[in-house]
């Protein structure tokens, strides 16, 4: 790993005080795998945690993004000035595939489109299938709405079957990104392990189909820290992206690494 000549980005991350772990874990799996930057994601309900991302990306200078999250149900003013300039503190805003199709939303997905943001967008494989979501990345080409976790699929075999047949109505749309999990998290956990890989050969068709039909130009790698641990481990994470026979392409693999993430979340530092 340490003779890639690129910049390796993790483009899906968590810390917390109340919930997840402190920023200096994420930074030990950071430097024990040559990781140059990373996107700090806000988990779902912790609003009051976006101040503690941003003191991380303050503290760490040029290391971290901060996609914050938000109760736009409540902070729901068209063409607020305030809501703007708090919006404008982060490098994208996360919001769920459930809310990002409701009407109400458009004037906020206005408003994070005119500041350049993108979306990070958590979800399941049905609400990104569905017309709704389309619909709402036809009526905002400048949006860029990146589907966290393969789009939802986990190791549900009948979101992978789908996915791996209907994907292709995504690859028109160049303001759709794509984040690559760890392996772990669309594959179940092997009965028996072995010292090597534990997904050997497995989900190659899902990452050969994501990488035809978005290009690797859309795609990203997230190891989804600190739940990863949980899977098959932080490290396992990146090496089954990096040495995947899929990504061995040197250009596919430094956009997928970190190019895309970089163009993206750091479009201040471009």
């Amino acid at each position: 790993m340490g003779s890639k000549k690129f910049i390796a980005i993790d483009s899906h991350c968590h810390a917390g005080e109340s919930w997840y772990e402190p920023i200096k874990s994420l930074v030990f799996h950071l430097e024990e795998n040559q990781i140059n930057k990373a996107v700090l994601i806000g988990h779902m309900g912790a609003y009051e945690n976006n101040n503690y991302l941003l003191e991380c990306k303050k503290n760490f200078p040029d290391r971290f993004a901060v996609v914050g999250v938000f109760d736009l149900d409540d902070l729901f003013y068209e063409n607020d000035h305030s809501l703007r300039l708090e919006l404008d503190k982060f490098d994208g805003v996360r919001i769920s595939a459930v809310n990002i199709v409701k009407p109400e939303y458009l004037s906020v997905l206005g408003m994070i489109s005119e500041l350049g943001l993108p979306i990070s967008c958590l979800g399941e494989w049905p609400q990104f299938n569905s017309s709704k979501f389309i619909e709402i990345v036809e009526k905002n080409p400048s949006l860029s709405i990146v589907m966290e976790h393969l789009a939802g699929i986990g190791h549900n075999p009948d979101y992978q079957k789908e996915y791996y047949e209907t994907v292709g109505r995504f690859s028109g749309y160049k303001n759709i990104y794509i984040k690559i999990p760890g392996l772990g998290e669309i594959n179940n956990k092997p009965h028996i392990l072995f010292r090597k890989s534990a997904f050997e050969n497995k989900s190659e068709q899902l990452l050969e189909v994501t990488l035809t039909n978005f290009g690797s130009e859309r795609m990203m790698w997230g190891s989804d820290y600190p739940p990863v641990s949980s899977r098959e481990g932080y490290t396992n994470s990146f090496k089954e992206i990096m040495g995947s026979p899929v990504f061995q392409n040197h250009s596919d693999l430094s956009n997928i690494i970190g190019g895309t993430a970089h163009k993206l979340f750091w479009k201040n530092n471009l």
